[in-house]
């Protein structure tokens, strides 16, 4: 017993020293098969259900800041490992295959190795190679790279370091990217440090089932509709239980009434977030039953403790979105986070959207008008508990908003704001704040029980339902009348021909966008609204103005 114990402090002891003298901490994965030490007092960030190529990741506790910029910036460093097996870098491919009426895409094998997946990857900024040399450490042959990120860059100029560790059978990386105010000060020997820890330990797991190198993107909306349920439910199921096998130390998973949960906060705190969900789910149901009974998928819930752990936890392999059908919800519990994205309004917003786009995919927060989709978001963002059931509290920022622009006489007539383009929406701020207050007056206020008021919302949504549908299939049919006629054989071009067809393009789509746009609204108004006279708008608009006052 005294020789394991003696053993054990000498492993210990020898780790440390390593690592610069009890500053940093062991992070084992056996399924993979190694060992490594990261900074002590760098939290564990847990990794995306789709990921398929980061197998670590942690992120420092501590702020760093860089005051040489214009702005000065703050910037927790970050630590991540990332897994190339050989099987599943041999080459890309992109198959599909039929299942009914839907066609399934998978990509594989997107990365040849390291450095083709940082040139996939790496948007910090513009960047290049400042370091590369080849290490032996005993029998450990290892890469170290350095990467300088100086040009363009998102919050402050940054340093990459990583060791590129090979395996008979797969390349295992080690990276940091830190601001390179601290490189050398503060940072560069508690990194390189960590980086000579590493260590190959014996592998319960096959490498390339734990990262499978492949996503896939199903056309959900074109199988039958009990299939597309089942699908949908064997999505989340299956996203939940990964979430769960990849959770680190201080976070936990459970299930509340439909809602899969996964958090880094209180539990008490986290109940909070699930009873919202759970409300507002029943809210939308009830509110826009006329949607139909197409299944929605229970939304899967990450609860973080702060806005930089929710970002870190969002960057990931950029193939990761492909699969990313479970459209997990990631929201911070933290005061002093500033992202509307990660907030309880950012959280009621993205409920919000996940419930229609399941609902009918032709209704959308991207095939809706600019007025529609503002006014639900900023009506749903303002969402709130109030026993079993949501309320919705208007702030009194948006009043003071709709107030000052009535005094300026810069109001929109409603038939005037719901034709609007977007370029024309975002001309003046509180035209959000009048479409806001427009899905008010329709929802809880005198519109809902107009005589036209009542159906507003109805006749509008279904209107946009049903000419989506149409321009979807009349584009459909485009593709494959040009599918049909084949590809003309075009002759090799200069590289200014390509660069000025290129911008041709470019204007040609901006310009048939708006056109577009504009012609949508035109029609969506006619089918919605053909039937109303003058006088059923004045009396609809004075209404709404004696409300609004």
């Amino acid at each position: 017993m005294k020789r394991l114990v003696i053993a054990f402090l000498a492993v210990t002891i020898t780790l440390l020293v390593a690592a610069g003298t009890a500053t940093a901490q062991v992070h084992e994965n056996k399924k993979v098969g190694y060992r490594v030490l990261h900074p002590r007092n760098w939290t564990e960030v847990p990794i995306k259900t789709s990921e398929n190529w980061i197998v670590g990741k942690f992120i420092s506790d501590k702020d760093y800041h860089d005051h040489s910029e214009e702005w000065p910036v703050s910037y927790r460093p970050e630590m991540t490992v990332i897994l190339f097996p050989d099987v599943l870098t041999k080459g890309r491919k992109v198959e599909r295959r039929k299942e009914g009426e839907a066609t399934v895409t998978e990509i594989k094998n997107p990365y040849r190795n390291y450095e083709h997946y940082l040139d996939e990857n790496l948007h910090e900024g513009g960047w290049h190679f400042s370091l590369k040399e080849e290490k032996k450490d005993k029998d450990l042959s290892w890469t170290l790279i350095e990467v300088t990120i100086d040009k363009l860059t998102h919050g402050g100029k940054k340093r990459l370091i990583a060791g590129v560790f090979h395996a008979d059978d797969a390349d295992y990386v080690v990276q940091f990217i830190i601001l390179e105010v601290d490189y050398k000060k503060k940072l560069k020997q508690e990194v390189y440090s960590c980086l000579r820890s590493f260590k190959f330990i014996p592998r319960e797991g096959n490498i390339a089932k734990v990262s499978s190198g492949r996503s896939e993107k199903v056309e959900e909306w074109k199988l039958a509709p009990k299939d597309r349920k089942n699908y949908r439910e064997e999505k989340q199921k299956v996203a939940f239980r990964q979430a769960k096998e990849r959770l680190p130390d201080g976070w936990h998973a459970f299930e509340y009434k439909g809602v899969y949960l996964i958090s880094h906060v209180d539990r008490k705190d986290a109940m909070k977030v699930a009873a919202l969900a759970v409300a507002l789910t029943a809210w939308l149901e009830k509110t826009f039953d006329f949607m139909g009974d197409e299944y929605v998928r229970p939304p899967i819930i990450r609860i973080c403790a702060s806005a930089d752990e929710a970002n870190a936890y969002r960057r990931g392999s950029g193939d990761s979105w492909f699969g990313g059908d479970s459209r997990e919800i990631v929201v911070v519990i933290d005061p002093k986070s500033w992202d509307p994205g990660s907030s309880m309004e950012g959280l009621s917003v993205e409920i919000m959207n996940d419930w229609f786009m399941d609902k009918d995919e032709h209704v959308s927060w991207w095939t809706m008008p600019t007025w529609l989709d503002s006014g639900l978001d900023e009506y749903v963002g303002c969402a709130k508990l109030k026993g079993a059931k949501v309320e919705f509290k208007n702030d009194a920022w948006g009043k003071d908003e709709l107030r000052t622009a009535g005094r300026k006489g810069e109001l929109n007539p409603v038939r005037q704001l719901i034709t609007m383009t977007g370029d024309q929406f975002w001309q003046k701020w509180h035209t959000r704040e009048q479409c806001a207050a427009l899905v008010r007056f329709l929802l809880e206020g005198p519109g809902r029980k107009a005589k036209r008021g009542k159906t507003f919302l109805k006749d509008y949504i279904t209107a946009l339902r049903d000419y989506r549908k149409e321009v979807d299939r009349l584009e459909e049919e485009e593709r494959e009348a040009r599918r049909a006629a084949g590809a003309s054989e075009e002759k090799p071009k200069t590289d200014e021909e390509e660069e000025k067809e290129e911008a041709e393009r470019k204007k040609k789509r901006a310009d048939d966008w708006k056109k577009k746009e504009a012609e949508t609204l035109k029609k969506l108004f006619e089918r919605a609204f053909g039937e109303w006279s003058e006088k059923d708008w004045d009396k609809f608009e004075r209404t709404y103005r004696a409300w609004l006052e």
